[in-house]
């Protein structure tokens, strides 16, 4: 499916994102940290409020047959209050920071159901939106996965089915069928400088062969 993420400001608010590797526990976790502050939730008057959004494309996927949307997620300091958004394209709807279990220092799993997003479509989801906004609040948090859930009950157990929209190469937990939505620059322009290396010392080889071969006939 593929997709990329980004972040937006509004008014005094303040956001950053980019890719980090936590060591706050062994082993190291591959996230997306997200930073926030300035002056959210600052009010200019006429509705105008201040607000920051860290939003991943997902590109119409189809979450019709699933339950549950999932964040695994820890805070720097715990505490930390985003609200949730789903957006179809057309309606966005939220979940609030109240909602769910409260975000802890300590890695989580954060299952929200998707019945609470009343109104979209889930049938094609363009966008996931973590947003700050509403009160004054500064912090950072980390996001290594985000994926959709389904449970499956069979005569025996009860069995879980996810699909990942959110992930690193390298931190696949959960396994089905994987969609990443992080685009990894970085691992994405090692594999192109590769390439062009390869294509370069070809070129030089073929060039060099040619030249001998000229040589040796005017001997």
């Amino acid at each position: 499916m593929g997709g990329e993420f980004r972040t937006i400001e509004e008014g005094a608010a303040v956001i950053s994102s980019g890719y980090h590797e936590d060591t706050s526990n062994l082993p190291p976790v591959k996230t997306v940290r997200i930073s926030y502050g300035g002056n959210i939730g600052l009010d200019y008057g006429g509705g105008r409020f201040s607000y920051a959004i860290w939003e991943t494309d997902i590109l119409g996927f189809d979450a019709s047959d699933f339950k549950k949307l999932v964040l695994k997620i820890r805070g720097e300091k715990g505490g930390e209050k985003p609200n949730i958004w789903l957006d179809d394209g057309t309606t966005r709807r939220c979940v609030r920071a109240k909602e769910p279990p409260p975000i802890t220092t300590s890695w989580q799993e954060i299952r929200i159901p998707l019945e609470k997003f009343k109104g979209v479509d889930l049938s094609h989801l363009e966008a996931i939106q973590v947003v700050f906004e509403w009160e004054e609040m500064s912090g950072t948090i980390y996001i290594p996965e985000i994926y959709f859930e389904k449970n499956a009950l069979n005569s025996t157990s009860n069995l879980t089915q996810t699909e990942e929209v959110v992930t690193d190469s390298q931190q696949l937990s959960h396994t089905s069928s994987n969609v990443n939505c992080f685009k990894n620059t970085f691992y994405a322009q090692n594999i192109i400088l590769y390439v062009i290396g390869i294509i370069g010392m070809g070129i030089i080889v073929f060039y060099t062969a040619n030249r001998r071969r000229g040589k040796n006939g005017e001997n």
